[in-house]
């Protein structure tokens, strides 16, 4: 788990490229706390932070260079089965110089090419220059928990872990990408391959590119594909849950040269993990996160703390009572972008806590989407089962609604639509609602007819779903949820030099969950206890069933934000909201911030992110803090 860097050029390199890579590895250091490495020739410079989790010793330093030394590789993240791929490889001849996970994409890469990235399990993202031919392979995990973010012109390609990297270039267009904007709105975190800053691009999931003579070709090299369908029992398809997920979480995520711990909410997901944890490691560390109220602990530590018994981990609660927004510029300047998730505040905080102890953490992330766990998926059956006598409306009988009911007018405004479009049209309705109300008349016009659910559209008409149900778990796990799993897991980890691995997202699951039929995982009636049935059935075996079937309350279900947005303590946000800076690039109105204040606590997480991005970004490039910057602006 590292942090990359590196710059290509068609022609040679200049001489200040050596200082520039080091000055790209000096604005993601927190990545990379155990080393670094830079390495150059005449057409790239490649730079790398090392946080040692495989190999610790001097052999697993990058950028590492292949025998022969016509391959060059830096890469983030961990290859779960390299252990096989090593066995194999090693049978066939190759002679590994070191102990390290990466090292099996040289073998891979000079046997199969670019499509080296299909022989991978695991989250990663790599940069691999081909010094015989001038090229360079970029490539990223299936789901997208390793970041890779680009700019590129017809002469150089510049890469980085963050936007940050690619910011200290000075030749790189930081300028304020209006297309993230209606994205913005629908999205939590923004879709790629865009970003905030018109010259950097993200490299999305699933993806591969290669840079050769100035020009890039980019390759989507896996989606699931929900036809292909398992035929088994209800016993059998447990036992074949339970077969999947140990090989992914014992045999593979557990592989480290250092401490591993748990992220125990309580909940189905993350019970599960840890139950197959144990079975491995009887003294693994668990920590959750929440709050107390009048000396009495939220339901979800309460939870986390049963589990914990249950199974005698050795566990942790972080109390998080107090939310304190004043944390939130800084954070904003680790993302690079205004992701406008809140609980960011205690996801740091506890990646902060857990990193005190252990090095390397396993989640639960991605089981809700995998196996339909959200209460809301239970819904879509009926949703989809109304959409027959829906069509049966004229087209414009949406525009007869009110504006109350936006949910019931973006449902018929979809419904004409293939199955596979819908979700995505029902964003579009609603980033168009919503700039309405938030932006400028002249924004708001000029974008009215773009396509925000465009990338969720795109998502689910890749994976072949049988039914809405798939559709929109599929569209999650790669678009509408990607802050959740890969984004916040990520950049609140790597800031502390802690790795997490989310099991369920290993695409071997997600395969098997994509091939189960509905009956498996939403059973008819469509009820939300009954959501995620295999995962729960399986639970069973090891837990009590008020623990499996327990109302779902999701992490840091506890911690609250109201008051600090909208309530008695609003004051601070009020004041950035309708006096910020962000008013004068003409996106967004006063009126929007004070209708967003009225009528959507959402929206005004999202303006406060915006704002807080635009100072840093736009308006002066220093942190600052959550309110001098307003203060003094309206002292002024």
């Amino acid at each position: 788990m590292c942090g990359l860097n590196g710059i290509v050029y068609r022609d040679s390199a200049p001489p200040e490229s050596l200082s520039l890579i080091r000055r790209m590895n000096s604005t993601i250091a927190h990545r990379g706390p155990d080393g670094e490495g830079t390495w150059s020739d005449e057409h790239a410079v490649l730079g790398h932070r090392r946080l040692s989790i495989i190999d610790l010793s001097e052999h697993g330093r990058q950028p590492m260079l292949s025998t022969d030394g016509a391959l060059v590789l830096v890469c983030n993240g961990e290859i779960y089965n390299y252990r096989e791929l090593r066995s194999r490889l090693a049978a066939e001849g190759y002679r590994f110089q070191s102990d390290t996970d990466v090292e099996v994409i040289f073998p891979l890469y000079e046997r199969h090419g670019e499509r080296c990235v299909d022989y991978l399990v695991g989250m990663f993202a790599f940069a691999l220059w081909d010094r015989r031919f001038g090229r360079l392979l970029l490539a990223r995990d299936r789901i997208g928990e390793k970041p890779l973010y680009f700019s590129v012109t017809t002469d150089w390609l510049a890469f980085s872990s963050e936007p940050k990297g690619l910011l200290a270039l000075p030749f790189v267009d930081r300028r304020l990408n209006p297309e993230a904007v209606p994205l913005l709105l629908v999205h939590q975190s923004l879709p790629a391959p865009v970003t905030m800053f018109c010259g950097i691009e993200q490299l999305p999931p699933a993806s591969y590119g290669v840079w050769e003579r100035g020009s890039l070709r980019r390759t989507r090299y896996w989606q699931l594909d929900f036809t292909r369908q398992l035929r088994l029992s209800d016993r059998d398809a447990v036992s074949a849950y339970e077969d999947v997920l140990g090989r992914s979480v014992v045999d593979s995520q557990m592989a480290s040269d250092v401490p591993v711990g748990l992220m125990l909410s309580g909940g189905v997901d993350s019970s599960t993990i840890a139950a197959l944890a144990v079975r491995r490691d009887r003294t693994i560390s668990s920590f959750c996160v929440g709050t107390t109220r009048d000396g009495r602990d939220d339901i979800e530590i309460q939870r986390a703390d049963q589990v914990a018994r249950a199974l005698r981990t050795d566990h942790h609660a972080l109390y998080y009572n107090e939310p304190d927004l004043s944390c939130l510029p800084e954070l904003i300047a680790q993302y690079d972008q205004p992701l406008w998730c809140l609980p960011i505040l205690y996801a740091d905080r506890l990646a902060q806590r857990m990193r005190q102890q252990v090095k390397v953490v396993l989640t639960g992330n991605g089981a809700d989407e995998a196996f339909g766990g959200y209460s809301g998926y239970a819904r879509l059956p009926l949703q989809e089962a109304m959409a027959g006598p829906g069509r049966m409306l004229p087209l414009g009988a949406a525009r007869l609604l009110g504006s109350r009911a936006s949910k019931a007018r973006r449902f018929l405004d979809s419904v004409h639509l293939p199955m596979a479009a819908r979700r995505g049209r029902s964003m579009t309705v609603l980033a168009q609602e919503t700039m309405r109300h938030l932006c400028q008349p002249a924004f708001a016009n000029r974008w009215s007819d773009y396509e925000a659910g465009r990338f969720a559209t795109a998502a689910a008409e890749e994976c072949n779903p049988r039914s809405l149900f798939d559709a929109v778990r599929y569209a999650d796990l790669m678009v509408c949820h990607q802050h959740g799993h890969c984004v916040i897991p990520d950049i609140s980890g790597m800031t502390h030099g802690l790795e997490m691995r989310s099991p369920f997202l290993d695409h071997r699951v997600l395969e098997f969950a994509a091939a189960l039929p509905q009956r498996h995982v939403l059973p008819f009636p469509y009820r939300s206890r009954d959501t995620k049935l295999v995962t729960k059935r399986f639970l069973e075996r090891l837990l009590p069933r008020d623990i499996v079937y327990a109302r779902k309350v999701g992490f840091g279900y506890g911690v609250s934000f109201s008051a600090q947005l909208t309530g008695a303590e609003s004051l601070p946000v009020r004041k950035r909201l309708l006096t910020g800076r962000y008013l004068e690039l003409d996106i967004f109105s006063r009126q929007g911030a004070e209708w967003a204040l009225a009528n959507s606590p959402s929206m005004v997480s999202m303006l406060v992110c915006f704002s807080l991005w635009a100072d840093q970004h736009v308006f002066g490039g220093s942190i600052g803090s959550f309110q001098d910057r307003d203060e003094k602006r309206a002292a002024g």
